[in-house]
């Protein structure tokens, strides 16, 4: 029985459509990670505190939770099963990555490395966050009046041409224009360059999502960086 905030945690709407349902199959994200926990509350005679498991919401996204658990007991002294309390710890594991990211990024930034293995540095720092199969860095010369991406991993453009910063309405060129991070899928982006606010420059789907943010060096915008989707409009999120 799981009660009703633990009903609202994994995407319910009541306990009646949890009743029935595979635990290990339909409640953690790796099923697997069941047994792991039924072992490791054996191993430390039947409590647990403070034990660490990603469960799976009604949608399919991953929950980090917190479980304090231990067996109860029959009228015979039996194990008749587990209860026990989650907390979602979701948000406080992802500050951990992000601070970890910021580290490593800063730390590579300062040591006697090339800038192609900064950006790629960079790249794996931030792929322990998002999702960035689709990832690029964007670089302005403002005495050149040129925007180039002297890193990018990409799913359907192979080619990230140099573009002109002044003549150039792409999302790239808009970031480091208004020195804000801009969040944008399909439907925005249409609407976007309706508005003649923006054109496009690369490929774009019906469920493309684009996430970028301006580059800084103290209070100058060097840049922009951005990661990308062209499968997954729900992706990315503010």
């Amino acid at each position: 029985m799981v009660n009703p905030p633990g009903v609202k945690l994994l995407g319910y709407n009541s306990p009646k459509e949890i009743i029935g349902k595979n635990l290990a199959k339909d409640f953690y994200y790796i099923p697997e990670d069941r047994k792991i926990f039924l072992e490791e509350l054996k191993k430390r005679k039947g409590i647990v505190k403070d034990y660490e498991v990603t469960l799976k919401r009604r949608d399919g996204t991953p929950v980090t939770v917190s479980t304090s658990s231990h067996y109860y007991y029959d009228e015979k002294e039996n194990i008749a099963g587990v209860e026990g309390i989650f907390v979602d710890i979701t948000k406080r594991k992802q500050n951990e990555k992000l601070q970890q990211a910021l580290y490593n990024i800063s730390k590579a930034a300062n040591s006697p490395i090339s800038l192609g293995q900064l950006y790629k540095t960079i790249h794996q720092g931030l792929g322990n966050i998002i999702d960035t199969t689709n990832f690029f860095i964007a670089l302005i010369d403002y005495q050149k009046d040129e925007v180039c991406f002297p890193y990018f991993v990409d799913e359907k453009d192979k080619n990230f041409p140099i573009i002109n910063f002044s003549e150039t309405n792409s999302l790239t060129v808009y970031v480091i224009k208004t020195n804000q991070p801009l969040l944008v899928d399909y439907k925005k982006l249409k609407k976007m360059i309706a508005q003649r606010e923006l054109q496009v420059v690369g490929s774009i789907t019906d469920k493309s999502i684009w996430l970028g943010v301006p580059l800084k060096v103290e209070d100058r915008v060097i840049g922009a960086m951005a990661v990308q989707s062209y499968t997954d409009s729900k992706l990315y999120s503010k």
